[in-house]
């Protein structure tokens, strides 16, 4: 497991916190040891804080304050300068209580512990050498240690030591063993995830033009016309054919009509607002559903639209123009889809049958036609 260097800055105030935790935690737990060792007496005559217990106190303040203002200012190794600490503490317990509790070398694996919080094996192994060599190289300079202390002490502590490491070391590479089947589960949901995705593009997206399928703009006309019956919101519905598609792919082939076709699906991406909604219904036909708009607006969009095609440039066409022929219709309540759809495309039909490259359409009150005849 690797932390960034914010994460170890982090996890060093954390680390900092307890340290100021354990202190007072030690001090009160000293004092009660003493008061029940010595006896309640000392406490009634006016002596609250034992001897051994001010010079300890006034070291640790010492060290917790240096440690906070280097903590401003290093930056890199200050996590090893942590680790220290805590050989220092578990140094300054045996001193205050060892000569209560004979077991109290178990302290010793404090900095080991502190060590875990990085998840990093050489900072579990530094603090492993530092435990031994530094408590070896003290104990020559603390006589009632030497006195209380036999060589079968030694060595235990020197396999606790080294059984408390071990087994830190399992604990981290189980650690990583488990990030990396986390990391893996995450990478398999994300591609999941990212396949869902996926498949729903490609069921909702022509793969051709980007635009929407045929599937998803029926589920558009059955939301928009919920919209209109609810709420009166103005709806019109385009059927949009390229002229003469077929004799494109015949005589120049599928590449050009695919081409043909691209182009055509980023002009009218280009050309609506964000209210209206375009797909490829099918072949060489678009539907576009327009609202928010009066029907004189719809088919003036649909006037430019008819234009701006015709006006599209491809050399291997030479002088022939693309041109598109449309149906539109103007929603009425409780026409349904599709009534909706079958007007539109009998509109369609008409601006084929009357010569093409035009735009057919009626107004709300009547059935009569309104035609953009070629120039």
């Amino acid at each position: 497991m690797i932390f960034t260097g914010k994460d170890n800055l982090s996890i060093n105030r954390l680390v900092l916190y307890f340290y100021w935790l354990f202190a007072i935690l030690l001090i009160i737990a000293y004092k009660t040891v003493y008061l029940l060792s010595v006896g309640k007496g000392l406490w009634s005559t006016g002596h609250r804080i034992s001897p051994d217990l001010i010079h300890p106190c006034i070291c640790m303040l010492a060290l917790l304050i240096t440690t906070e203002m280097l903590y401003r200012i290093i930056h890199n190794y200050f996590d090893y300068l942590l680790i220290g600490l805590g050989f220092i503490f578990s140094m300054v317990i045996i001193l205050l209580f060892s000569q209560y509790f004979a077991g109290i070398y178990m302290v010793l694996v404090f900095p080991i512990v502190i060590s875990l919080f990085y998840f990093n094996t050489k900072k579990l192994w530094f603090a492993s050498i530092l435990t031994l060599v530094g408590f070896f190289v003290m104990l020559p300079f603390m006589e009632f240690l030497q006195d209380a202390i036999s060589i079968y002490d030694l060595l235990g502590i020197v396999l606790m030591v080294f059984s408390v490491s071990i087994l830190g070391h399992a604990i981290l590479i189980r650690a990583k063993e488990l990030q990396v089947s986390l990391a893996r589960a995450i990478r398999s949901e994300t591609e999941a995830f990212a396949d869902s995705i996926a498949i729903e593009s490609d069921s909702k997206y022509d793969y051709l033009t980007g635009l929407y399928n045929h599937i998803t703009i029926q589920e558009y006309m059955t939301a928009l016309i919920h919209q209109h019956e609810s709420y009166g919101m103005p709806l019109q519905l385009a059927i949009l054919d390229i002229d003469d598609f077929k004799n494109i792919n015949d005589s120049l082939g599928h590449h050009l009509g695919d081409r043909v076709l691209q182009e055509t699906a980023c002009l009218l991406r280009s050309s609506i607002s964000s209210d209206d909604v375009v797909a490829r219904y099918g072949g060489e036909e678009f539907v576009l559903l327009l609202t928010g708009k009066t029907s004189e607006k719809s088919f003036e969009r649909l006037e430019q639209i008819r234009e701006r095609l015709e006006e599209l440039h491809f050399p291997e066409l030479e002088d022939h123009q693309i041109t598109v022929s449309i149906g539109m219709v103007d929603y009425s309540k409780n026409m349904g889809k599709e009534g909706l759809f079958k007007l539109a495309d009998s509109f369609l039909y008409e601006a084929k049958r009357s010569g093409k490259n035009k735009t057919v359409t009626h107004p709300r009150s009547g059935t009569c036609h309104a035609e953009q005849l070629p120039g």
